[in-house]
């Protein structure tokens, strides 16, 4: 979500984003849920991008991605990388694996 969405949403609601690092977080989070109290969702955005209102014990370990003031995490961290992150393709080999997708730019990345 765009941090400046998440700002005039989220933020003046005391809405805090949180999220999870790595891959099958959610299998061992769904342990810890009791219930589903409640989905809101938009037909027409699908139940990716449902709100679910949980009731849930021992839940966690968890990440404030977003908090009530509106600060992410995330991009907050893609500043960071976007600072430096050309560098990281000045000098490449030609690819060896074009074909699937590998690069020297940036601009051209599939991934």
């Amino acid at each position: 979500m765009p941090q400046a969405d998440y700002k005039s949403y989220f933020a003046p609601q005391r809405a805090v984003y949180l999220t999870t690092i790595g891959y099958g977080t959610g299998a061992l989070l769904g342990r810890g849920i009791e219930r589903v109290v409640d989905v809101i969702w938009l037909e027409e955005l699908g139940i990716a991008q449902a709100i679910w209102i949980l009731q849930v014990r021992n839940f966690g370990p968890l990440l404030v991605e977003s908090d009530v003031a509106g600060n992410s995490l995330f991009e907050r961290s893609k500043i960071e990388i976007d600072k430096s992150i050309d560098s990281l393709y000045a000098g490449l080999k030609e690819p060896a694996l074009r074909r699937y997708g590998e690069t020297t730019k940036r601009k051209d990345e599939v991934i």
